[in-house]
Protein backbone atom coordinates (compact mmCIF):
# COMPACT_ATOMS: atom_id res chain seq x y z
CA UNK A 1 0.00 0.00 0.00
CA UNK A 2 2.75 2.26 0.49
CA UNK A 3 4.18 1.49 -2.80
CA UNK A 4 1.17 2.19 -4.47
CA UNK A 5 0.49 6.09 -2.20
CA UNK A 6 3.99 6.86 -2.93
CA UNK A 7 3.24 8.40 -6.56
CA UNK A 8 0.42 9.96 -5.38
CA UNK A 9 2.27 11.72 -1.93
CA UNK A 10 5.14 12.88 -5.00
CA UNK A 11 2.56 14.29 -6.85
CA UNK A 12 1.28 16.33 -4.39
CA UNK A 13 4.19 17.25 -3.23
CA UNK A 14 5.18 18.67 -6.38
CA UNK A 15 2.20 20.59 -6.39
CA UNK A 16 2.44 22.05 -3.17
CA UNK A 17 5.93 23.56 -3.94
CA UNK A 18 4.53 25.05 -7.27
CA UNK A 19 6.52 22.42 -9.54
CA UNK A 20 5.08 19.81 -11.56
CA UNK A 21 3.46 16.93 -10.11
CA UNK A 22 4.39 14.48 -13.05
CA UNK A 23 7.38 15.23 -12.96
CA UNK A 24 7.57 14.72 -9.40
CA UNK A 25 5.83 11.20 -9.53
CA UNK A 26 8.70 10.32 -12.53
CA UNK A 27 11.25 11.21 -10.31
CA UNK A 28 10.06 9.94 -7.51
CA UNK A 29 9.79 6.54 -9.30
CA UNK A 30 13.20 6.94 -10.63
CA UNK A 31 14.59 7.83 -7.25
CA UNK A 32 12.62 4.53 -6.04
CA UNK A 33 13.74 2.07 -8.71
CA UNK A 34 17.90 2.56 -8.03
CA UNK A 35 16.97 2.13 -4.30
CA UNK A 36 14.59 -0.93 -4.51
CA UNK A 37 17.54 -3.49 -3.53
CA UNK A 38 18.21 -1.91 -0.47
CA UNK A 39 15.01 -0.27 0.43
CA UNK A 40 12.78 -3.68 -0.48
CA UNK A 41 12.64 -6.70 1.03
CA UNK A 42 12.52 -10.10 -1.32
CA UNK A 43 9.23 -10.75 -0.65
CA UNK A 44 7.66 -6.87 -1.31
CA UNK A 45 10.09 -6.81 -4.23
CA UNK A 46 8.35 -9.85 -5.44
CA UNK A 47 4.66 -8.67 -4.29
CA UNK A 48 5.54 -4.82 -6.04
CA UNK A 49 6.60 -6.04 -9.23
CA UNK A 50 3.52 -8.11 -10.00
CA UNK A 51 1.25 -5.23 -8.41
CA UNK A 52 2.96 -2.55 -10.60
CA UNK A 53 3.17 -5.09 -14.06
CA UNK A 54 -0.74 -5.22 -13.41
CA UNK A 55 -1.25 -1.73 -12.89
CA UNK A 56 0.73 -0.55 -15.21
CA UNK A 57 -0.73 -2.73 -18.11
CA UNK A 58 -4.31 -1.08 -16.85
CA UNK A 59 -3.34 2.58 -16.88
CA UNK A 60 -1.88 1.69 -20.18
CA UNK A 61 -5.33 0.35 -21.38
CA UNK A 62 -7.08 2.82 -19.66
CA UNK A 63 -5.26 5.92 -21.10
CA UNK A 64 -6.40 5.22 -24.38
CA UNK A 65 -9.78 5.12 -23.01
CA UNK A 66 -9.50 8.24 -21.92
CA UNK A 67 -8.29 9.77 -24.96
CA UNK A 68 -11.33 8.51 -26.79
CA UNK A 69 -13.76 10.05 -24.07
CA UNK A 70 -12.48 13.50 -23.22
CA UNK A 71 -12.05 14.22 -27.33
CA UNK A 72 -15.64 14.88 -28.07
CA UNK A 73 -15.56 17.18 -25.11
CA UNK A 74 -12.14 18.56 -26.23
CA UNK A 75 -13.44 19.43 -29.42
CA UNK A 76 -17.07 20.90 -28.11
CA UNK A 77 -15.08 23.40 -25.94
CA UNK A 78 -13.39 24.49 -29.25
CA UNK A 79 -15.91 25.45 -30.95
CA UNK A 80 -16.40 27.05 -33.69
CA UNK A 81 -13.68 24.39 -34.76
CA UNK A 82 -11.52 25.66 -37.98
CA UNK A 83 -10.15 22.16 -38.68
CA UNK A 84 -7.30 23.78 -41.28
CA UNK A 85 -5.84 25.71 -38.14
CA UNK A 86 -6.21 22.66 -35.80
CA UNK A 87 -4.59 20.50 -38.12
CA UNK A 88 -2.03 22.85 -39.33
CA UNK A 89 -1.37 23.80 -35.39
CA UNK A 90 -1.15 19.99 -34.63
CA UNK A 91 1.18 19.32 -37.72
CA UNK A 92 3.68 22.16 -36.50
CA UNK A 93 3.64 21.02 -32.66
CA UNK A 94 4.41 17.05 -33.65
CA UNK A 95 7.24 18.49 -36.30
CA UNK A 96 8.71 20.38 -33.63
CA UNK A 97 8.72 17.24 -31.07
CA UNK A 98 9.54 14.79 -32.90
CA UNK A 99 12.78 17.40 -34.95
CA UNK A 100 13.66 18.66 -31.32
CA UNK A 101 14.11 15.43 -30.44
CA UNK A 102 16.15 14.51 -33.48
CA UNK A 103 18.20 17.73 -32.76
CA UNK A 104 18.99 17.26 -29.08
CA UNK A 105 19.93 13.37 -28.96
CA UNK A 106 23.38 13.39 -30.81
CA UNK A 107 24.85 16.47 -28.92
CA UNK A 108 22.96 14.83 -26.07
CA UNK A 109 24.31 11.23 -26.06
CA UNK A 110 27.44 12.81 -26.74
CA UNK A 111 27.87 15.18 -23.49
CA UNK A 112 26.40 12.15 -21.75
CA UNK A 113 29.17 9.79 -22.70
CA UNK A 114 31.86 12.59 -21.65
CA UNK A 115 30.43 13.23 -18.57
CA UNK A 116 30.22 9.36 -17.98
CA UNK A 117 33.46 8.67 -19.41
CA UNK A 118 35.82 11.33 -17.82
CA UNK A 119 34.04 12.57 -15.11
CA UNK A 120 32.57 9.50 -13.34
CA UNK A 121 35.38 7.94 -14.87
CA UNK A 122 33.07 5.33 -16.25
CA UNK A 123 34.23 2.45 -18.93
CA UNK A 124 31.56 3.19 -21.55
CA UNK A 125 31.57 3.08 -25.24
CA UNK A 126 30.59 6.40 -27.08
CA UNK A 127 26.90 4.53 -29.18
CA UNK A 128 27.43 4.95 -33.11
CA UNK A 129 24.88 6.97 -34.72
CA UNK A 130 22.72 4.98 -36.13
CA UNK A 131 21.63 3.96 -32.36
CA UNK A 132 21.39 7.29 -31.68
CA UNK A 133 18.93 7.78 -34.60
CA UNK A 134 16.82 4.85 -33.10
CA UNK A 135 16.86 6.32 -30.20
CA UNK A 136 15.55 9.75 -31.09
CA UNK A 137 12.68 8.52 -33.82
CA UNK A 138 11.57 5.80 -30.68
CA UNK A 139 10.27 9.12 -28.95
CA UNK A 140 6.90 7.66 -28.70
CA UNK A 141 4.45 10.03 -26.41
CA UNK A 142 1.45 8.28 -24.38
CA UNK A 143 0.85 8.60 -20.95
CA UNK A 144 2.99 11.01 -19.47
CA UNK A 145 1.84 13.98 -22.09
CA UNK A 146 -1.55 13.04 -21.86
CA UNK A 147 -1.09 13.35 -17.87
CA UNK A 148 1.05 16.95 -18.36
CA UNK A 149 -1.80 17.77 -20.49
CA UNK A 150 -5.09 16.99 -18.54
CA UNK A 151 -3.25 18.40 -15.32
CA UNK A 152 -3.85 21.86 -16.48
CA UNK A 153 -6.28 23.32 -14.12
CA UNK A 154 -9.78 24.54 -15.34
CA UNK A 155 -9.64 27.81 -14.21
CA UNK A 156 -7.10 30.52 -12.83
CA UNK A 157 -6.45 31.40 -9.47
CA UNK A 158 -8.74 34.30 -10.73
CA UNK A 159 -11.46 31.92 -11.68
CA UNK A 160 -11.12 33.14 -15.08
CA UNK A 161 -11.09 29.66 -17.27
CA UNK A 162 -7.67 28.77 -17.92
CA UNK A 163 -6.38 29.98 -21.71
CA UNK A 164 -6.39 27.48 -24.23
CA UNK A 165 -6.57 24.59 -22.02
CA UNK A 166 -8.94 22.80 -24.80
CA UNK A 167 -6.60 23.56 -27.60
CA UNK A 168 -3.41 22.30 -25.42
CA UNK A 169 -5.16 18.83 -24.83
CA UNK A 170 -6.27 18.82 -28.41
CA UNK A 171 -2.38 19.30 -29.72
CA UNK A 172 -1.24 16.56 -26.97
CA UNK A 173 -3.97 14.28 -28.69
CA UNK A 174 -2.16 15.23 -31.44
CA UNK A 175 0.90 14.36 -30.11
CA UNK A 176 0.18 11.12 -28.78
CA UNK A 177 -1.63 10.10 -31.96
CA UNK A 178 1.31 10.79 -34.83
CA UNK A 179 4.32 9.34 -32.49
CA UNK A 180 2.75 6.52 -31.75
CA UNK A 181 1.41 5.74 -34.82
CA UNK A 182 3.65 7.05 -37.15
CA UNK A 183 6.47 6.64 -35.55
CA UNK A 184 5.94 2.88 -34.06
CA UNK A 185 4.54 1.81 -37.74
CA UNK A 186 7.87 3.17 -39.35
CA UNK A 187 10.07 2.11 -35.83
CA UNK A 188 10.88 -1.48 -37.16
CA UNK A 189 11.74 -0.34 -41.09
CA UNK A 190 13.89 1.96 -39.77
CA UNK A 191 15.88 -0.52 -37.22
CA UNK A 192 15.50 -3.11 -40.03
CA UNK A 193 17.20 -0.36 -42.84
CA UNK A 194 19.82 0.25 -40.05
CA UNK A 195 20.66 -2.61 -39.16
CA UNK A 196 19.56 -2.86 -35.79
CA UNK A 197 17.47 -5.79 -33.94
CA UNK A 198 17.77 -8.54 -31.98
CA UNK A 199 21.19 -9.22 -31.36
CA UNK A 200 23.35 -11.54 -29.24
CA UNK A 201 24.82 -7.96 -27.32
CA UNK A 202 22.44 -8.23 -24.73
CA UNK A 203 22.65 -11.67 -24.26
CA UNK A 204 26.77 -11.14 -23.50
CA UNK A 205 26.17 -8.73 -21.23
CA UNK A 206 23.88 -10.45 -19.38
CA UNK A 207 26.24 -13.31 -19.26
CA UNK A 208 28.90 -11.09 -18.75
CA UNK A 209 27.31 -9.51 -15.50
CA UNK A 210 26.48 -12.99 -13.93
CA UNK A 211 30.24 -13.35 -14.18
CA UNK A 212 31.65 -10.46 -12.50
CA UNK A 213 28.70 -11.93 -9.68
CA UNK A 214 30.00 -15.13 -10.00
CA UNK A 215 33.05 -14.28 -9.29
CA UNK A 216 32.51 -11.78 -6.44
CA UNK A 217 30.80 -14.98 -4.29
CA UNK A 218 33.89 -16.73 -5.03
CA UNK A 219 36.28 -14.43 -3.62
CA UNK A 220 33.63 -13.72 -0.98
CA UNK A 221 34.52 -17.83 -0.11
CA UNK A 222 37.94 -17.63 -0.56
CA UNK A 223 38.38 -15.03 2.02
CA UNK A 224 36.34 -16.64 4.55
CA UNK A 225 38.72 -17.91 7.39
CA UNK A 226 39.24 -21.62 8.05
CA UNK A 227 36.67 -23.48 10.46
CA UNK A 228 37.25 -26.46 12.43
CA UNK A 229 33.56 -27.34 11.89
CA UNK A 230 33.80 -30.15 8.94
CA UNK A 231 29.94 -29.65 8.08
CA UNK A 232 30.34 -26.05 7.26
CA UNK A 233 33.96 -26.99 5.22
CA UNK A 234 32.15 -29.56 2.89
CA UNK A 235 29.34 -27.21 2.53
CA UNK A 236 31.58 -24.49 1.84
CA UNK A 237 33.19 -26.22 -0.69
CA UNK A 238 30.11 -27.51 -2.48
CA UNK A 239 29.74 -24.11 -3.01
CA UNK A 240 32.73 -23.09 -4.17
CA UNK A 241 32.35 -26.09 -6.55
CA UNK A 242 28.79 -24.67 -8.06
CA UNK A 243 30.40 -20.84 -8.06
CA UNK A 244 32.84 -22.08 -10.45
CA UNK A 245 31.03 -24.69 -12.50
CA UNK A 246 28.72 -21.89 -13.57
CA UNK A 247 31.49 -19.70 -13.65
CA UNK A 248 32.70 -22.45 -16.61
CA UNK A 249 29.35 -22.09 -18.10
CA UNK A 250 28.88 -18.81 -18.48
CA UNK A 251 32.33 -18.39 -20.61
CA UNK A 252 31.45 -18.56 -24.65
CA UNK A 253 35.14 -20.04 -25.59
CA UNK A 254 35.70 -23.33 -27.18
CA UNK A 255 37.37 -24.61 -23.98
CA UNK A 256 33.97 -24.37 -22.01
CA UNK A 257 32.01 -26.39 -24.23
CA UNK A 258 31.96 -29.43 -21.71
CA UNK A 259 30.75 -27.08 -18.68
CA UNK A 260 27.77 -25.13 -20.95
CA UNK A 261 26.41 -28.74 -21.89
CA UNK A 262 26.38 -29.88 -18.50
CA UNK A 263 24.54 -27.17 -17.02
CA UNK A 264 21.59 -27.17 -19.89
CA UNK A 265 21.70 -30.66 -18.93
CA UNK A 266 21.28 -30.19 -15.33
CA UNK A 267 18.99 -27.28 -16.15
CA UNK A 268 16.52 -30.11 -18.66
CA UNK A 269 16.85 -32.53 -16.00
CA UNK A 270 15.81 -30.28 -12.99
CA UNK A 271 13.12 -28.68 -15.00
CA UNK A 272 11.66 -32.43 -15.80
CA UNK A 273 12.21 -32.91 -12.00
CA UNK A 274 9.87 -30.54 -11.20
CA UNK A 275 6.65 -31.12 -13.44
CA UNK A 276 7.37 -34.51 -11.07
CA UNK A 277 6.79 -32.55 -8.02
CA UNK A 278 3.83 -30.41 -9.53
CA UNK A 279 2.08 -33.63 -10.14
CA UNK A 280 2.78 -34.99 -6.91
CA UNK A 281 1.37 -31.65 -5.49
CA UNK A 282 -1.86 -31.71 -7.74
CA UNK A 283 -2.30 -35.09 -5.78
CA UNK A 284 -1.91 -34.14 -2.46
CA UNK A 285 -4.47 -31.43 -3.19
CA UNK A 286 -7.01 -34.00 -4.62
CA UNK A 287 -6.25 -36.23 -1.18
CA UNK A 288 -6.39 -33.41 1.36
CA UNK A 289 -3.87 -34.82 3.29
CA UNK A 290 -1.96 -31.29 3.57
CA UNK A 291 -2.98 -27.98 3.96
CA UNK A 292 -3.82 -25.86 1.54
CA UNK A 293 -1.06 -22.79 2.38
CA UNK A 294 1.35 -25.39 2.97
CA UNK A 295 0.94 -26.64 -0.73
CA UNK A 296 0.72 -23.60 -2.18
CA UNK A 297 4.24 -22.20 -0.80
CA UNK A 298 5.84 -25.38 -2.39
CA UNK A 299 4.08 -24.45 -5.40
CA UNK A 300 5.43 -21.09 -5.06
CA UNK A 301 9.18 -22.43 -4.36
CA UNK A 302 8.54 -24.55 -7.56
CA UNK A 303 7.38 -21.10 -9.84
CA UNK A 304 10.28 -19.33 -8.87
CA UNK A 305 12.73 -21.91 -9.70
CA UNK A 306 11.11 -22.05 -13.13
CA UNK A 307 11.62 -18.23 -13.85
CA UNK A 308 15.25 -18.34 -12.58
CA UNK A 309 15.90 -21.16 -15.43
CA UNK A 310 14.01 -19.68 -17.58
CA UNK A 311 16.70 -16.95 -17.83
Amino acid sequence: MVSVATPYFAYLLGESLRSSGVLAVVACGLYLGRTRSESFTTEARMDSRALWNTIDFVLNSLVFIVVGLQLPAVLDGMRPLRWPVLIGGAAFVCAVVVGLRMFWIFPGARFSFLLRRRLLRQDVQQPPAREIVALGWSGLRGVLTLAAALSLPAVTASGAPFPHRQAIIFLAFSVILVTLVGQGLTLPILLQRLGLGESGDARDEERAAYSVLMEAALKALKEMPPTTDEGESQAADLLKRYYRRRLRSLSVSDGDKDALDLDRKYQDLYYKVRQVERREITRLRQQGSFRESVLRDLEKDLDLADLRWRQ
